[in-house]
């Protein structure tokens, strides 16, 4: 079993890692994505179908997202 403070912390990783994905798909602000890099959220985490944030920015399109996210490291 998990040390309930090991799982808190997983279940916030997969959070961050979600919001990033909302972020670019439903046209946020590129000041938001800031924030949540800055937040430490995965810039290259991927969805269960291996969607990156960046994937969804580039097919949305959300270019001030898409330039934020490569500026911090993202790759397609």
């Amino acid at each position: 079993m998990l040390p309930l403070r090991f799982a808190r912390r997983l279940m916030e990783q997969h959070r961050r890692r979600q919001r990033l994905h909302a972020v670019a798909l439903d046209n946020e602000d590129a000041a938001v994505t800031a924030l949540l890099i800055a937040a430490d959220a995965e810039v290259n985490a991927k969805t269960e179908e291996g969607a990156s944030p960046l994937q969804f920015a580039l097919d949305n399109p959300n270019p001030q997202v898409a330039e934020t996210l490569v500026k911090a490291g993202a790759r397609r």
